[in-house]
């Protein structure tokens, strides 16, 4: 098995407490779903620092990142098929699958 890295990058998601809080519950029944195949489930993050040649500072690296989670899977094929229906795409973001090299 192969460990797979999923960022999750905010969209054009709502980000009121309410839909937060309906979203965690729906992320929570997903990894119910996704068994042990979602090797570490990451956290979400609310603020990074970059660091860069010019040093650093806090702006955003590429759009606004929300999170990450580590799944595994036998190929890119199984993984994207156990990312299908994510509640985060649902609602609006995006994931994207990092391949191991």
């Amino acid at each position: 098995m192969a460990r797979f890295l999923v960022t999750f990058h905010v969209g054009d998601m709502v980000q009121d407490s309410s839909a937060v809080s309906e979203a965690r519950q729906e992320f929570a029944n997903w990894a119910i779903r996704a068994g042990d195949a979602l090797a570490d489930p990451g956290t979400p993050v609310r603020s990074a620092t970059m660091i860069s040649q010019s040093g650093m500072d806090h702006t955003q690296a590429g759009g606004p990142f929300f999170g990450w989670a580590v799944i595994e899977a036998s190929s890119t094929e199984e993984a994207t098929n156990l990312l299908r229906g994510h509640p985060f795409v649902r609602r609006g973001g995006a994931l994207q699958l990092h391949q191991p090299v």
